[in-house]
C-alpha cells in the first residue's frame, strides 16, 4: 500500500508528522475513479467508514479498529460513498459488480442496503457521486465515460428516479470529479481534462468555469474549502483555487469525540465542522 498516516502541515515548506496508523485502509487503485475512501460520521470525529475489497467497515476509535458493517457480493469492489449531514443514518455506497458500477443506499447507518433504481446510463464502468449536504434524497452521478446526453443524472428522491442533467456544454468532456456546493442553490461543479463547469440551477445549464486554468488540467480532486469561500483543485498541474461561484448559506454543525459519556463528571469538548 501507498498510504501512510501523517499530518499535513500548515505550508507546503513544512514537513508531515506522523500519527498512529490505522489497522485497515481502504481500497486504492492508480486507476482513475477506482478507489474507496475514509468518510467519518459528521457527528463524531472517532467514527469513521471505509471500503476494504467488497466489505464495508465503521470504526468508533479514530481508525485503531474496525468492525464489519455490512458485506457486498464477494467479488465486488466498494468504491466511493457518501455519508448524509442531515440525517448520517442515510448513506450512498458505489460498487463495481462485475464490470459495471451499482448504487446502494442505506437508511439504518450502513447496517442494511438496497440498491436505488437504475441509472439512466448506458456507460456504468466508471462513476463518481456527491450529494446535498442539506437533503439526503438529492445524489448526483458523474459518468467518465458517458456518451454525449449521458454524462451527469440526479435524484431528488433518494434514488427512486432519475433526471437527466446533461446539456449539450459537456459533449465530448470526460468527467474525473463531481462536487456539490453544500449551502448552494444546488450548485455542483464537475471538472474534466480541459474544463471546469458548474450547474446554474436558474438557467438549467452548466456554466465554464475555467477561467486561468492551464488547458490541460488532469483534475485528481477538488473540493470547496468554505471558511476562506474557495475552491481547490489539484491535478497534474499543480493546485488551483478559485472563489466560489455562488455564496453558501451557513450550515451548523457540531462535532464532539463519540456519542458516548461514561461518567456525568466528563467535559465533552465540541469542535465545529460547519459550513461557514
Amino acid at each position: 500500500s501507498d498510504i501512510g498516516d501523517k499530518v499535513t502541515p500548515d505550508a507546503l515548506s513544512q514537513s508531515s508528522s506522523n500519527i498512529s496508523n490505522f489497522s485497515l485502509y481502504p481500497n486504492e487503485s492508480y486507476g482513475l475513479l477506482n478507489s474507496s475512501e475514509v468518510e467519518y460520521d459528521p457527528r463524531y470525529a472517532d467514527h469513521l467508514y471505509l471500503g476494504n475489497e467488497h466489505i464495508f467497515y465503521k470504526s468508533e476509535d479514530g481508525g485503531a479498529s474496525f468492525e464489519v458493517k455490512f458485506e457486498f457480493p464477494e467479488f465486488s469492489r466498494i468504491l466511493e460513498f457518501e455519508i448524509s449531514r442531515e440525517n448520517p443514518d442515510v448513506m450512498y455506497v458505489l460498487i463495481r459488480n462485475g464490470f459495471n458500477c451499482e448504487i446502494h443506499k442505506s437508511t439504518d447507518g450502513g447496517s442494511t442496503f438496497e440498491p436505488t433504481a437504475d441509472l439512466p446510463i448506458g456507460a456504468l464502468t466508471r462513476l463518481d457521486l456527491t450529494l446535498n449536504p442539506s437533503d439526503q434524497n438529492e445524489l448526483w452521478v458523474a459518468s467518465h465515460y458517458g456518451a454525449d446526453g449521458e454524462k451527469v443524472t440526479a435524484t431528488y428522491d433518494g434514488g427512486e428516479t432519475w433526471v437527466n442533467k446533461t446539456t449539450g456544454v459537456l459533449d465530448g468532456h470526460y468527467i474525473r470529479d463531481i462536487v456539490f456546493q453544500a449551502g448552494s442553490n444546488h450548485v455542483v461543479y464537475v471538472v474534466s481534462n480541459y474544463n471546469l463547469f458548474y450547474w446554474n440551477e436558474p438557467t438549467s445549464e452548466w456554466l465554464s468555469y475555467s477561467e486561468d486554468l492551464p488547458f490541460v488540467t488532469r483534475a485528481l480532486y477538488f473540493r470547496p474549502f468554505y471558511r476562506d469561500h474557495k475552491l481547490r483543485l489539484s491535478g497534474g498541474r499543480g493546485i488551483w483555487e478559485v472563489s466560489l461561484a455562488e455564496p453558501s448559506m451557513p450550515i451548523a454543525q457540531p462535532m464532539t469525540e463519540s456519542e458516548t459519556v461514561y461518567c456525568s463528571r466528563d467535559t465533552v469538548q465540541f469542535e465545529c465542522y460547519s459550513v461557514l
